[in-house]
């Protein structure tokens, strides 16, 4: 039976613009593979593009171009941003890759970018007390201008980078997050993050000092203004794994144990659900188990990074420790709840406990609630012994 004759229009116009744009298709990926060598010679114009862009002066020291899949990529090597009154470098990287979208680039007559990628990038995220953040080393991103050219479309990705975590509220210099590979997929105000990382000890470690091993990965979707990344409400997933915790505390989290040698593990586990509100903690929650955990009181610290300090020696040694934790904001200050808290010390167990703790802003203890289910008298006697030598 023979078609209709306006299907049979239809049908023919259709094959017709499928052949045409096939064609078009290949005559576009050929002169794009024949300019590919030539894309050097554009190199100044790119970086004056960047320029415009960032509202930061842009030095490139090389220009290459290649197509990955319809995308066009460009890559710029050896990349220097500068202050625009002080000619000083705010922002050097390896590379910058670029991957143009070709259908809003011709839609809105100027380049758009789907993808940005910085490469090698030593960066670090200040917190400061009012709640703001900035971004040292790439003060582009302190700009609104900036902030939302980086965070409002496309997708930003960090390769082989350095950030150093800083919060004023916290005491200052957390933690510095080395080999870290950074994703967030931008659409208008959803943001979707994915972040690998080594986390290492804020402060630089001795010479001849291995590297923590522990991994850090963080996974999550939040909302907000892309200019007002401060404010940014959502829920993040994190998972710490490791060997010794005193590379990943804060120094001013325990004074007693301020030194390295004054805590140290075998191995740590830890999982945490965060929920943002506005920019600030709404409700975390986490699981945490730690194996071969010691503690050593303040004055046996002084013996130098790394030393472990033994019972016998006024340290607490405890073979495991674990416990489910939930932290909320509670007035002015925090609520801390622990459930399902058991540690073995001394060959001893103490399991079944569970504590409501109130603290202040600054870490003080304000109200204790403490309930347990089973104690042996040889661990709590071993924890006596060492409160009083920390004392």
């Amino acid at each position: 039976m023979a078609l209709p004759s306006y299907l049979h229009r239809t049908a023919t116009l259709a094959l017709r613009l499928g052949l045409v744009a096939l064609i078009l298709g290949a005559i576009l990926v050929t002169a794009l593979r024949l300019a590919l060598p030539l894309a050097d010679d554009y190199r100044d114009r790119v970086a004056e593009l960047l320029s415009q862009r960032l509202g930061y002066p842009v030095q490139v020291g090389a220009l290459s171009v290649r197509l990955s899949g319809l995308t066009l990529r460009l890559t710029l090597d050896d990349v220097v941003l500068r202050d625009p009154r002080t000619r000083s470098e705010v922002l050097t990287l390896r590379a910058l890759e670029l991957d143009l979208d070709p259908n809003d680039s011709l839609r809105l007559g100027s380049p758009q970018w789907s993808a940005m990628t910085l490469v090698a990038a030593r960066l670090a995220v200040h917190r400061l007390r009012d709640g703001r953040i900035e971004v040292v080393g790439l003060d582009a991103m302190n700009d609104p201008r900036a902030l939302e050219l980086f965070l409002s479309q496309g997708t930003l990705n960090l390769i082989d980078g350095e950030v150093l975590l800083v919060d004023d509220r916290l005491g200052g210099p957390l933690l510095r997050l080395e080999d870290l590979a950074l994703s967030l997929e931008n659409a208008g105000p959803v943001h979707r993050l994915a972040l690998s990382a080594r986390p290492q000890p804020a402060t630089s470690p001795a010479p001849g000092t291995a590297k923590s091993e522990a991994r850090l990965r963080v996974q999550g979707r939040l909302q907000g203004d892309p200019a007002a990344m401060g404010d940014w409400s959502g829920r993040l997933y994190l998972s710490l794994g490791g060997t010794d915790l005193a590379d990943l505390l804060p120094p001013d989290l325990l004074p007693a144990l301020r030194s390295p040698a004054g805590v140290h593990s075998d191995g740590v586990d830890l999982e945490g659900w965060l929920r943002l509100q506005d920019g600030a903690l709404a409700e975390g929650l986490s699981r945490i188990r730690v194996q071969g955990l010691t503690l050593g009181p303040s004055k046996q610290a002084e013996a130098g990074p790394k030393v472990r300090v033994s019972a016998s020696a006024g340290g607490l040694v405890m073979d495991r420790l674990a416990a489910q934790m939930r932290v909320t904001p509670a007035g002015r200050g925090w609520r801390l709840e622990v459930a399902n808290l058991g540690l073995a010390v001394d060959g001893a167990n103490l399991n079944g406990i569970g504590f409501d703790l109130g603290l202040t802003r600054e870490g003080g203890i304000e109200r204790l609630d403490l309930e347990a289910s089973g104690l042996e008298l040889r661990a709590l006697a071993a924890l006596a012994r060492w409160a009083g030598r920390a004392a």
